[in-house]
């Protein structure tokens, strides 16, 4: 194991901000089992994490906001230290199984759920795939006089007219199955 100058030297590399978060909240594995904690330390365990005044029972907030929790988790993780912070939301290794839980959610994705946007922005991808199905269809030469269309209304065709290239006789045996 290194040396407790060896740590004292890695710990000047770090920035100010990690610097004063680890004098604050000194991680466990690099404080010797008989110290004493820091007056930071008894009076929160854990700044990342809200906490119950033990005398009048009220929660209080954490010392380190979201945000500040963020950019902690991010000088850690660029200088290699962020498995000695204390466990937060914002660390990789929880986002990582929260992912792995819940995967990636997106909004108009689950059953009964909606996507933002115009009614008209929201009809597009199923009008765009209506039409190139009714375009294929009618290459391929196999779509009637009227065609009933999947949301109910009926098109008026002119395939009856359209006269097969010889080479689609070719294709049409492939895509539709006697």
């Amino acid at each position: 194991m290194a040396s407790s100058s060896s740590f004292v030297q890695l710990a000047k590399s770090l920035p100010e901000p990690l610097q004063r978060f680890f004098a604050r909240w000194p991680p466990a594995a690099l404080v010797a089992p008989g110290t004493a904690p820091t007056p930071f330390q008894e009076q929160r365990p854990n700044p990342f994490r809200f906490y119950k005044h033990p005398v009048t029972g009220r929660w209080q907030d954490p010392v380190y906001s979201h945000r500040r929790q963020a950019q902690l988790v991010k000088l850690a993780r660029d200088h290699g230290v962020e498995e000695l912070l204390p466990e937060t939301t914002k660390g990789t290794e929880y986002q990582l199984a929260h992912r792995v839980e819940h995967g990636l959610r997106v909004k108009g994705t689950g059953v009964g759920q909606k996507v933002k946007g115009h009614i008209h922005e929201r009809h597009m991808i199923a009008k765009y795939v209506n039409h190139l199905l009714i375009h294929l269809l009618r290459v391929v030469g196999s779509l009637e006089t009227n065609t009933v269309i999947q949301d109910g209304t009926e098109e008026e065709s002119h395939a009856r007219d359209a006269k097969t290239h010889p080479g689609m006789e070719k294709c049409k045996d492939l895509l539709i199955p006697h």
